[in-house]
C-alpha cells in the first residue's frame, strides 16, 4: 500500500508506544485470566471451547477499561449497542478511536456491527497533503482515524494470543486500508509477555458507562 507509512506515522504520532504496549499487556492478561477461569470450572471439552471467546471478551474489555485516564488525553468508556443489551469498549485519544475485536485470522474482519460502521464512516475523511496525513472536517463533524485492535488465540494454546494488530477499516468496514502488526513492532516485548507471570492489575480507574436513555412511553 503506497500510503501505508504515512498512515501509520500519523497514528503513531498520537498513540504512543506506552499506550500500545499497555493495551497489549491487558490483552495478554485477559487471555491468561480467561484460561484460568475456564480450567477452574472443569468444563467438558465442548462447553469449554464455547466459553473461551466470551470469557476473553469480558476479561479483556474489563482490563482495557482500567486504562481510563491513565495517560494524558486517553478516555476509555463502555458504550451500549442500539438496543442497549450489550456494551463495547471505546478508546479515544485525540482524533483516534479504537475498539477491540477477536477475529479468526490476522486478515479477518470483525463481524458487522452498527457501532463500528457508525465510527468508520468518518475513516475516509482525511487527505494526503505534501506527504502528510491531514484530518479534515466534513459537514461540521470532526473527522477521525478509526482502528480495530484485533487479536486471536494460538490454535493449541488458549492462554496466549497468536497476534495483536491495529487494523484500519475503510469507511464501510468491508476491507482494511492499513494495519500495524504489534507482534512485529514490539517483538522483544511480546517475548517478555509470553515468559512472565502476569501480575494482577488493579482496576482502580474511573470507568464510565455511557448509557443511552430509552424513550419514555406516553
Amino acid at each position: 500500500m503506497e500510503d501505508e507509512p504515512i498512515f501509520q506515522r500519523y497514528f503513531c504520532s498520537i498513540v504512543k508506544d506506552d499506550v500500545l504496549k499497555d493495551i497489549m499487556r491487558h490483552i495478554f492478561k485477559g487471555y491468561k485470566d480467561a484460561d484460568e477461569f475456564v480450567k477452574q470450572r472443569e468444563y467438558q471439552p465442548g462447553p469449554a471451547k464455547n466459553a473461551y471467546p466470551y470469557t476473553r471478551w469480558f476479561e479483556i474489555d474489563n482490563n482495557i477499561l482500567a486504562m481510563n485516564k491513565k495517560y494524558p488525553g486517553l478516555e476509555v468508556i463502555s458504550q451500549p449497542n442500539v438496543i442497549c443489551n450489550s456494551f463495547h469498549t471505546l478508546v479515544t485519544i485525540d482524533k483516534v478511536r479504537l475498539t477491540i475485536s477477536a477475529v479468526d485470522a490476522p486478515t479477518s474482519l470483525p463481524r458487522s456491527a452498527k457501532f463500528r460502521n457508525d465510527i468508520a464512516r468518518w475513516q475516509s475523511c482525511f487527505v494526503i497533503d505534501g506527504g502528510r496525513l491531514q484530518i479534515v472536517d466534513q459537514d461540521g463533524n470532526s473527522s477521525l482515524i478509526y482502528a480495530f485492535v484485533t487479536h486471536g488465540p494460538v490454535a493449541d494454546n488458549q492462554s496466549f494470543p497468536e497476534f495483536i494488530r491495529i487494523a484500519f477499516p475503510n469507511e464501510h468496514c468491508t476491507k482494511y486500508v492499513d494495519f500495524i502488526d504489534l507482534f512485529k513492532k514490539y517483538l522483544d516485548f511480546v517475548q517478555e509477555l509470553k515468559q512472565q507471570d502476569m501480575v494482577h492489575i488493579k482496576d482502580n480507574a474511573e470507568v464510565t458507562l455511557n448509557v443511552v436513555e430509552k424513550p419514555k412511553l406516553l
